[in-house]
């Protein structure tokens, strides 16, 4: 290492996300199909994602590219190049 620490909070978000890209949501999802009514919990429900429709220009996705831009810039102030 160069000296320059690290930003540890990034990098406990980068290895959540990976988790998740990973696998985890099928394990939720057979976690709770073992329990009687499980495909209906609330949690198993937000582990389906939604059909795909093609590309579209969705204002979600527009304002959340740009916070994470923002994000990037405003960690700079962290990051001693």
């Amino acid at each position: 290492m160069n000296g320059r620490p690290r930003i540890l909070s990034l990098d406990a978000l980068r290895g959540f996300d990976m988790v998740w890209l990973i696998g985890l949501a099928a394990a939720v999802r057979a976690f709770c199909g073992t329990f009687p009514g499980g495909e209906e919990w609330w949690l198993a429900r937000q582990m389906h994602h939604c059909s795909w429709e093609g590309f579209v220009l969705a204002l979600g996705a527009f304002c959340f590219a740009w916070l994470f831009l923002w994000l990037l810039y405003r960690a700079k102030i962290f990051i001693k190049a």
